[in-house]
């Protein structure tokens, strides 16, 4: 496939407007970047709500009874008590 030359040629046009580009492009990049988090920020660091405060009891410190069998070549069986009692 042929190319035309003067479409590979660079030009002092085409110099210009790559110039422009190289500059521009990132400035207008960084300007929408702040615009876009400015607009987002409100929705990203709400504040969570404050927890509902746990009452300290006994229940919640208690561990509840669990039976536990193991049955391999042996049988084991085991009967956990609370460990606070």
């Amino acid at each position: 496939m042929n190319i035309p030359k003067e479409l590979t040629t660079v030009t002092p046009v085409s110099k210009a407007v790559a110039l422009v580009l190289f500059i521009s492009l990132p400035i207008v990049g960084f300007i929408f970047g702040m615009n876009y988090q400015a607009g987002s920020y409100d929705n990203l660091f709400k504040p969570a709500p404050a927890p509902e405060p746990i009452a300290c009891t006994m229940d919640a410190k208690s561990v509840p009874t669990v039976p536990l069998s193991v049955v391999f070549p042996l049988t084991v069986s085991l009967k956990c008590a609370p460990l606070l009692q």
